[in-house]
């Protein structure tokens, strides 16, 4: 079973599915969800010893980094996962369990449907998101088909849209017969490493929560994810884990990436920010739509005369790289994903799109 998915930041791969005979040099990146301040300090101080770290064997399953983020999360070592990144924890979920069929909340990021094809899973939507009310997961939303695991984003992508976790907790408890995986990757967006609700206390049994680190403490090219469960259900996927997945520099990375509370503070209120000035600037373009959003990025829908694959090509040529939301279920061809980035930025790309959009370049 074959899912081509896109991701962002291969401008080489978009050069080529549009059809370009060659690549453009790419001055401003739109397309890949990292934090616009760039990385902590503490990126730096790692890589600066990394050639002791790297002429070393990591511990194997990384538990020093696991406790390490564990208690930086307010949660007990027993509840938490380490991996690298939330891929390959979400892939240990679906080996523990092996369920026979899996389930989206739609329109959501590409990566699940990946993995679950690579198990071998056949994925559906358990529910589709509607534009009309801003993609908000809405009360009581109910689930379509009888697939045994299903994925939720929060905030999800590429909406952007935050489900209160008291509702991703409720709507757990609704459908005890399937395991829920929350997605809260850009939650650190938005506050607190880890909501109250969903501390152990107050997080149902059929439920697993997993965080990619990647995009708010910008380290793509490291890798680093956790994932956290009552303990039974952590003990389960635990036992399909591959030793030394997580290399020795993102385990030296992970004792220390949220000690800085300052990087942190000022990565959420800088973010807002720009992300609120983001969407204003969008909106001001004819016929553009900008929905609300609470993660790095904006989602936005083009005029009708305008599809985002033409408008990806012809930013392209202009030296700007934008994701295309055409491969999204629930979604049609003229919806973009646009990262918030800093504020000149953002002005080269809002002039751009004017001149194309009011020229029907």
């Amino acid at each position: 079973m074959l899912v081509k998915v896109q991701h962002g930041g291969n401008v080489e791969k978009v050069a080529k599915r549009l059809g370009l005979s060659e690549t453009p040099d790419t001055t401003f990146d739109f397309s890949v969800n990292l934090n616009p301040v760039g990385p902590p300090p503490a990126v730096k101080t790692v890589l600066d010893n990394g050639a002791d770290i790297t002429t070393r064997y990591p511990d194997e399953y990384a538990e020093e980094a696991c406790n390490a983020l564990a208690a930086a999360h307010g949660l007990p070592p027993e509840h938490v996962l380490i991996g690298n990144g939330a891929t390959e924890i979400i892939g240990c979920i679906l080996q523990a369990l092996r369920p026979a069929s899996a389930g989206t909340v739609a329109p959501t990021y590409s990566g699940y449907a990946q993995v679950c094809a690579a198990a071998g899973l056949p994925t559906t939507e358990a529910i589709v998101l509607s534009p009309d009310n801003g993609f908000e997961f809405g009360e009581p939303e109910k689930v379509r088909g009888a697939m045994e695991v299903i994925f939720v984003g929060s905030p999800n992508n590429p909406t952007g849209r935050l489900v209160p976790p008291t509702m991703l907790c409720e709507f757990s408890r609704r459908n005890p017969t399937k395991t829920v995986v929350a997605d809260i990757s850009f939650i650190d967006f938005t506050g607190p490493p880890c909501p109250e609700e969903l501390k152990p206390e107050k997080l149902p049994p059929n439920m697993v929560v997993v965080k990619s680190l990647t995009t708010f403490f910008c380290i793509p090219g490291l890798r680093l994810g956790i994932g956290w469960a009552q303990p039974e259900l952590v003990e389960l996927i635990k036992k399909v884990r591959l030793p030394w997945t997580v290399n020795g520099l993102a385990q030296e990375l992970a004792l220390s990436l949220y000690a800085d509370a300052a990087y942190m503070e000022r990565s959420r209120t800088e973010t807002q920010a720009l992300r609120e000035r983001f969407g204003g600037l969008l909106a001001t373009l004819p016929d553009v739509s900008a929905f609300r959003a609470e993660a790095s990025f904006v989602l936005a829908r083009l005029p009708q005369d305008w599809l985002a694959a033409r408008l990806q090509g012809e930013l392209l040529r202009r030296g700007f790289l934008i994701r295309s939301c055409e491969d999204f279920v629930g979604l049609d061809a003229r919806y973009c994903r646009l990262t918030v980035r800093p504020e000149p930025e953002q002005d080269a790309l809002i002039e751009a799109l004017r001149s194309l959009l009011t020229a029907g370049a």
